[in-house]
């Protein structure tokens, strides 16, 4: 079977997830702390996503790559992440194609453009191995 993963909120409240733009109305406090993710890069809360027509943060954002071959490469590049860290595991067969894209993560951020999304298709899909060079560069860079 394929999953998504998508980590735990330490202080997760229920079992839902939910964007973070929803929570800015419907739990205010848990949004003025979760948005803190985007310090120095806010930019990237209004960027818009190809396909899906809304902005990045009115979206989950989901992983194919298994949590513990992220966790090797940051440690590769250099930090030491949290080993705590708890993930939801999401069948693919829960996600919704037309609702969804794919963001290639190639390139480092902030070079991002709209071929670096895809039209989702669960007959297409495959659960990556590993990271792409680009985001393991990326991880690189922002150690040093």
């Amino acid at each position: 079977m394929i999953f998504l993963y998508h980590s735990k909120p330490v202080d997760m409240i229920g079992n839902n997830l939910f964007p973070l733009n929803e929570m800015q109305t419907t739990l205010p406090e848990i949004y003025k702390l979760e948005k803190t993710k985007y310090i120095n890069r806010e930019s990237l809360m209004e960027e818009v996503i190809p396909f899906l027509n809304c902005k990045w943060n009115d979206v989950l954002h989901l992983s194919p790559i298994d949590p513990k071959i992220v966790y090797q490469e940051l440690i590769n590049a250099g930090f030491s992440p949290a080993k705590d860290v708890l993930f939801f595991k999401i069948p693919l067969d829960l996600i919704i194609e037309n609702l969804t894209v794919i963001y290639k993560y190639e390139t480092e951020v902030g070079e991002k453009g709209s071929d670096q999304f895809l039209k989702f298709s669960k007959k297409e899909f495959k659960n990556l191995a590993e990271l792409p060079v680009g985001t393991r560069n990326w991880y690189k860079k922002c150690f040093e």
